[in-house]
């Protein structure tokens, strides 16, 4: 007989052995027959953003002069500080809560009520202007920008 075939006979008779030597019916569980409890139930779904949480977003390229020989595009995208503070000042006498992107993403995340009248106010690209011309009219009226 070649070694083969031993080994599997070998194997064949441990495996006889170890069904014969079962104290129980082959796939019987040890464990209690109590059934499982209930899964846990899933957290609540939070409600989609909706349009309550609608805030309109004033967003500023730069508050400057234009400079001379803008073209097109440069004109469109600056505000002039006169234009900029008529801006503010429509703001804040016709009640708006002026707020800060940071605090509108706060509220949208962890669901708080945002004021009747809200909007943000932005200025992108980080030019110095934000600092030298827009800053100075936003804290005359109080308010902060992102």
């Amino acid at each position: 007989m070649s070694r083969f075939r031993r080994r599997l006979l070998a194997c064949i008779a441990v495996a006889a052995l170890g069904v014969l030597l079962c104290p129980r019916p082959v796939g019987q569980s040890r464990l209690p027959r109590d059934p499982l409890p209930p899964p846990p139930a899933p957290p609540a779904l939070q409600p989609p953003v909706t349009a309550a949480f609608a805030v309109p977003v004033l967003m500023y390229h730069r508050i400057d002069e234009p400079p001379a020989g803008a073209g097109p595009l440069l004109r469109d995208l600056t505000v002039t500080p006169a234009d900029f503070e008529r801006q503010v000042r429509y703001l804040v006498e016709n009640g708006y809560a002026v707020l800060t992107a940071g605090q509108v993403e706060r509220a949208v995340r962890l669901r708080e009520p945002l004021p009747a009248r809200a909007a943000a106010l932005t200025l992108d690209d980080g030019y110095g202007c934000a600092f030298t011309r827009a800053f100075p009219i936003l804290r005359r009226y109080g308010l902060d920008g992102t």
